[in-house]
């Protein structure tokens, strides 16, 4: 289906493909065809067509739109407006979607006279040749309403008006006087063919689509971030839609809005923080497209008997009958699994660490979730400790017993076995 919002936020549980995702989106807005290529994005990168910044706790407007910084010279301490990635990624969005626009306007009589007159204005030439039909005449001056012109007919000299050189220049009607008329329309039409080349150079500018990618975008305070922006990255809040709005920026005093060929694409982690927990603002503003863990993808997928999918497919069961979906372990972190060895070191380092964050203090629910048949967890070593082995004294209102756990050495979980049990 195709997704038309210029905000995207894919969410989901870690490990399931959100930044991959992000980066595919990416290369199809800016080139048209879906596909992963690191070379590529890297590419569009260093041409400032995608940015990439991932929000933390402490993230802020300042470092996100425009701030105050300060910088020492000699004994000084100067301070000025430092731009944020958003705006300066706004900026060259918004540049390109001018000069894109301007391609198809006639270019601004002020900018192509100044052009035609620039060999008398350099001391170049001290007059002007312009040809019609066999004849010449002259320009000799412009004295800022008039042009001096050189003729070698009886009267020598006359004086334009620009103000009607500009209406025959722009619209291609003409208010004056027959006798006067044809010196207004060959200098019009010298005009015009500088204003041609002018347009022929702006042709060279394509349009471009610019992305910036808010990694982790629920970590951050999102109405400090974005500020009284939040606003105008809405569809229709943008410059040259319907509603479109600015706002006057409160460091710079820049009147800024959002150019309708920035995207910005999010991700954020579920095992974090929920959709439903998310600043409301934020939840309008967005499209929010479901990335779930899919043990599917790794059908076929046996290494030394132990069946890939299955054992994901059953671990996130477990976690789900026992925390909820969104704390689901991500197929991703299996993709790169070819050995037995590869399995134990992502379980020691990884899945049961994750698994440490969703039962936080919870051993007994991890050892349920990797429990095999026997209801025996092998990837945790439990050590009972006993109240009357600790203290000599005042144990009657203790606990009489209490386990620990600790996980595994990876080279202790090298067989197959144990992960098989899981699922069988």
């Amino acid at each position: 289906m195709e997704i038309h919002s210029k905000n995207l936020i894919y969410y989901g549980a870690s490990g399931t493909g959100k930044t991959y995702q992000t980066v595919v989106k990416a290369l199809e807005i800016i080139t048209g065809t879906p596909t992963y290529d690191q070379n590529l994005y890297e590419h569009y990168r260093k041409l400032g067509q995608i940015e990439f910044v991932s929000f933390h706790q402490s993230f802020s407007y300042h470092e996100f739109v425009e701030g105050i910084s300060a910088e020492t010279q000699g004994k000084h301490i100067r301070y000025f407006v430092k731009d944020g990635i958003f705006k300066l990624i706004a900026q060259r969005a918004l540049e390109n979607q001018q000069l894109v626009s301007q391609q198809t306007d006639l270019v601004p009589f002020e900018k192509v006279f100044d052009v035609f007159m620039s060999p008398i204005f350099e001391g170049e030439q001290e007059k002007i040749e312009v040809k019609m039909r066999g004849k010449s005449f002259f320009v000799v001056a412009d004295n800022g309403d008039t042009i001096d012109i050189e003729n070698h007919a009886r009267n020598p000299y006359y004086s334009l008006s620009k103000k009607v050189l500009r209406e025959r220049y722009l619209t291609g009607s003409l208010k004056t006087d027959k006798r006067y008329a044809h010196w207004y329309n060959f200098l019009a039409i010298e005009l015009l063919k500088i204003a041609k080349k002018f347009q022929e150079e702006r042709k060279k500018v394509a349009p471009q689509n610019f992305v910036l990618i808010i990694d982790e975008i629920n970590r951050a305070n999102i109405s400090k971030v974005f500020g009284e922006l939040i606003t105008l990255i809405e569809d229709s809040k943008r410059l040259w839609a319907s509603e479109a709005k600015t706002v006057r920026l409160p460091y710079s005093h820049d009147e800024f809005g959002v150019p309708q060929n920035l995207y910005l694409i999010g991700s954020m982690n579920t095992s974090d923080r929920s959709i439903a927990q998310l600043d409301i603002a934020l939840r309008r503003r967005f499209v929010f497209i479901e990335m779930p863990s899919t043990p599917a993808l790794l059908k076929g997928k046996i290494i030394e008997g132990i069946d890939l999918e299955r054992l994901l497919t059953k671990i996130n069961e477990r976690i789900i009958f026992l925390a909820n979906q969104s704390q689901e372990i991500g197929h991703t972190y299996f993709y790169e699994v070819n050995t037995i060895a590869d399995l134990a070191q992502l379980f020691t380092f990884k899945i049961i660490p994750l698994l440490q964050e969703y039962f936080y203090d919870q051993w007994e629910k991890i050892a349920l979730v990797l429990s095999n048949k026997y209801g025996e967890c092998e990837f945790l070593q439990k050590k009972n400790l006993k109240a009357k082995d600790l203290f000599k004294k005042n144990i009657d209102n203790l606990k009489h017993e209490k386990a620990t756990y600790q996980t595994k050495n990876w080279n202790e979980l090298l067989n197959n076995q144990i992960y098989k049990e899981i699922y069988e």
